[in-house]
């Protein structure tokens, strides 16, 4: 058995067959002078190529109604059409006399770093995009099919090195049971794709792809994160059980989902879905989400040598609140700084970046930059039910100048005649111990909370959640930090206001129990989450698990208040038999 990252859940079992992605052989250069318009030509057939071939991949994606699929591709098309991106692949070509496959090669790797440095696990997952991207154009150059996937032609359990999110979204799903990859993770939109076509994966398998051999059996479990090589009849015979089992539990689960999340005894829980991207909302809506907890904008602003415009962003939250009408969407604005850096907004370096300029902090420093998406965010407004929340939030002083701006622009805007939402509502994410411990003070400013637990847990532990030596610490199970999760949660209610938890521990199944216990009103999860952390809520009493809150936060380590919640009734409203 290998152990790997559970990307996409099922269980699978079948024959090995390995993809080798064929090597590509660099040009070095450098470049003749003669030869560089021949380069530029070959980059800007290639990019053509590129284009065409993504564009067929969407109509195909959307004619068979696989709204994901398509929606990933026409985020490819948009980097491909950003004029900064294309231009730095010709500088490359003209000013460093690099042959085409090269200087494309360079700036894939600059954005691949950029991304791949950050924190956040989603925003990770996006260098992979951008390999992807480049590769596509490459093999374009350089005359290498784009797709290899054609020499399947029977089920097989595909083994690989990587796979791209285009390699996914061309997998045949009647003859790809499943995937191993050694690299990758839960947030790459190959686990997306995976995931929305019901595809069972298993990313960061160490040397998979040289310890099998063609037609090795393999059992592919998406829930642990396991492949079982060549497994005993014992093993075999156990999955064989599983796997029926999952099937009809997913079947349930998918026939299901569109149920009202609700308790046994009436006590209704909103589910959400936190987006990143246009695609992402599509998949929400198909896995029964009302709405966006969660918009995460920075990804409008990465990789990019210029600030989005207001057209442009305007454009993207204009289409998702359309596509969502009239479930709320809560457009997070810019959280960049801490791990994630862009081009467009100049960071200096600090010995700590986690504590230092961010989000909330460089929007009201940088306040054109703020004003331009505040802006965005309002005229989009009149196309849905859009909220505004404000990220790392620490005082009161933040919140009243950010609301001011707020203010500064829908005057602006009212003064222009252009339509917006007058009473959009502007809420605060409480992910600093500060906002909790202020959350009666932040209250009579901000119209709703969100929970942030993911930098909340690491604030209040202080814990880089990153670092292995002190992980262990950062456990929103904590005692601190679920008391302060019931502070913010009360003092929201006392003024009738809803409260939102938007990080990891919203989309686990094994926490919904004491979520709706402490009393949260929305939970806002990735959307493959949704049918399952739905599931957990119809099996729960509202009366019962409010009394597991109670004695949960009256206990001494989150040690013993997992083994409370494992000890309760409840403790089978997971995904798996796990």
């Amino acid at each position: 058995m290998i152990g790997g990252i559970p990307a996409a859940p099922g269980i699978a079992i079948g024959k090995a067959y390995i993809y080798r992605n064929k090597e590509i052989a660099y040009r070095e250069g450098p470049l003749d002078d003669s030869e560089i318009q021949n380069q530029l030509l070959l980059l800007t057939d290639a990019m053509r190529s590129s284009v065409d071939q993504l564009h067929a991949i969407v109509d195909e994606a959307s004619k068979a109604g696989d709204g994901t699929k398509a929606q990933i591709m026409e985020t490819h098309l948009a980097i491909l059409d950003d004029v900064s991106f294309t231009d730095e692949m010709k500088a490359g070509i003209m000013h460093e006399h690099m042959f085409a496959e090269t200087a494309v090669r360079k700036v894939s790797e600059k954005y691949e770093a950029v991304f791949a440095e950050m924190d956040d696990e989603y925003m990770r997952g996006r260098a992979a995009d951008i390999a992807d991207i480049c590769l596509r154009v490459i093999k374009n150059i350089i005359g290498v099919p784009v797709n290899a996937m054609g020499e399947v032609h029977e089920p097989c359990v595909l083994i690989a090195r990587d796979l791209t999110p285009s390699d996914t979204a061309q997998l045949d799903k009647d003859l790809i049971l499943a995937f191993c990859t050694e690299q990758g993770g839960s947030t790459s939109h190959s686990a997306i794709i995976a995931k929305a076509r019901g595809i069972p994966a298993v990313m960061g398998l160490k040397d998979i792809a040289t310890r099998l051999a063609d037609g090795d059996t393999v059992i592919v479990d998406g829930y642990q994160g396991h492949a079982h090589i060549n497994p005993d009849a014992e093993t075999l015979d156990t999955y064989l059980r599983l796997k029926a089992e999952d099937t009809k539990r997913k079947e349930t689960l998918d026939r299901n989902k569109h149920l009202p999340p609700e308790t046994r005894d009436g006590h209704r829980v909103t589910l959400l879905a936190n987006i990143g991207s246009v695609e992402d909302g599509s998949a929400a809506l198909e896995n029964g989400a009302k709405g966006v907890g969660l918009f995460r904008t920075e990804f409008i602003y990465m990789g990019r040598d210029t600030l989005p415009t207001e057209d442009e962003q305007f454009a993207i939250y204009k289409t998702v609140a359309g596509m969502m009408n009239p479930y709320p969407v809560s457009i997070r604005t810019l959280d960049i700084g801490g791990d994630k850096s862009t081009p467009c907004i100049n960071i200096p370096h600090e010995d700590n970046p986690f504590l230092g300029w961010r989000a909330i902090r460089i929007s009201l420093s940088e306040k054109d930059m703020f004003k331009t998406q505040i802006r965005a965010i309002l005229r989009a407004s009149a196309y849905g039910n859009i909220r505004i929340m404000y990220p790392m939030i620490a005082e009161m002083t933040e919140l009243r100048k950010a609301n001011d701006i707020l203010r500064e622009c829908k005057e602006e805007l009212k003064a222009d005649h252009i339509d917006y939402d007058a009473d959009i509502e502007a809420g605060v994410m409480i992910e600093t111990p500060a906002a909790a411990v202020a959350a009666d003070i932040l209250m009579k400013e901000a119209t709703f909370f969100s929970i942030g637990t993911n930098d909340l847990t690491q604030y209040v532990m202080a814990a880089d959640r990153m670092n292995e030596r002190v992980s262990y610490l950062c456990d929103p199970l904590s005692p601190s930090v679920l008391r302060l999760i019931k502070h913010a949660i009360d003092e929201s209610h006392k003024e009738n206001a809803p409260i939102c938890m938007c990080g990891e521990m919203a989309g686990d199944p094994k926490m919904t129990s004491i979520l709706v216990g402490l009393g949260l009103d929305e939970l806002s999860m990735s959307a493959s989450s949704i049918p399952s952390v739905n599931d957990a809520i119809r099996k729960l009493s509202f009366e019962e698990v409010q009394a597991l809150a109670i004695k949960a936060l009256t206990m001494d380590t989150a040690e013993d208040i997992a083994g409370l919640l494992a000890a309760s009734h409840y403790s089978d409203a997971k995904p798996s038999r796990y």
